[in-house]
């Protein structure tokens, strides 16, 4: 079951008058009881003007076990052509390596290689069939992918490394 993002939600512009109309509405009392000075009424009424402004500022969110939307390389992982792609990087001075591409919306964040014991960081990405560009970012630093046969221009005076699927 996939999540999807909720709109805004406003209370309706009347709800302020109506739960004021309603809460000084005269109604008929239990025999036996009665509150002191109307002051029982009062308070139910002031929080109910509590209430509606504290809904009118705070955003609905979805209930707690509703699933987060997907990442961008999690989506594209569940493309029914999508392919495993192990991405290896020889990097023993690194402490971070992950890799940003067209499939991952250039989000650096998303797939991260993991260190081995011998300096080479890997990981295996499921990429979405096709032609994509991407770049290593290795501590934080923006790089092509020397080991990737094909690469182009991309736009800002660097090189994108390319993956054909």
């Amino acid at each position: 079951m996939s999540s999807l993002p909720l709109p805004p939600h406003r209370a309706p512009a009347d709800l302020l008058d109506r739960a004021m109309r309603r809460a000084s509405a005269p109604r008929e009392r239990p025999t036996g009881w009665s509150p002191s000075s109307g002051a029982v009424g009062a308070v139910l009424g002031a929080g109910a003007v509590l209430a509606v402004q504290f809904l009118q500022h705070a955003p609905l969110r979805p209930p707690a076990t509703a699933a987060t939307p997907p990442t961008a390389a999690a989506a594209a992982a569940m493309l029914p052509d999508a392919q495993p792609v192990r991405f290896v990087v020889y990097a023993p001075e690194a402490r971070e390596v992950h890799v940003a591409g067209s499939w991952t919306g250039w989000r650096a964040d998303e797939v991260v290689l993991h260190r081995g014991a011998d300096g080479y960081f890997s990981s295996t990405v499921t990429v979405p069939a096709g032609e994509h560009e991407y770049q290593l970012v290795i501590d934080g630093r923006w790089l092509a992918d020397p080991a990737a046969p094909l690469s182009r221009d991309d736009g800002f005076g660097r090189r994108n490394s390319v993956l054909v699927l």
